[in-house]
Parts: C-alpha cells; structure tokens; sequence
C-alpha cells in the first residue's frame, strides 16, 4: 500500500514546525529549497510557496527573512 499523498501545505506547516524551536528568523529561501526537496515534482511556483509560508508564519507568529529571489515582472 502506497503512503498517502502530501500536500504543499502539510509540508510547508511540517517545516515550520520543525524550526520552531530556532531563535532566528526562517529564511523564505531555505524553506522553499526544503519544500521542494521534499516535493520535487510539485507545479506549485517558488512565489506560490513563498506566500504559503508567509501565511502560515504569520499565523504562528515566527519571523521570517525575505530572502528569496525575486524575478522581474
């Protein structure tokens, strides 16, 4: 039997709680390379799981570095 699928947004709270004992601010760029190691296969774009993360950062209340590079629109 096959493990059930994960969600981007399992995997994005699953990171945030594994760094939530960290004093420092998450880094956007960590946790996007991390989320996507884990779902290589995923469409969802590098924006779209940076704005994941935000949100649940902020619901949690944990600080975040915007670290993340941004492309030209």
């Amino acid at each position: 039997m096959a493990p059930p699928s994960r969600s981007i947004q399992d995997v994005v709270d699953q990171y945030l709680l594994s760094r939530r004992s960290k004093l420092s601010a998450i880094s956007t760029a960590d946790a996007t390379r991390a989320i996507k190691s884990v779902l290589p296969a995923s469409s969802v774009s590098d924006r779209e799981i940076e704005d994941l993360i935000v949100a649940s950062a902020a619901h949690r209340g944990m600080a975040l570095h915007f670290d993340l590079p941004r492309t030209a629109a």
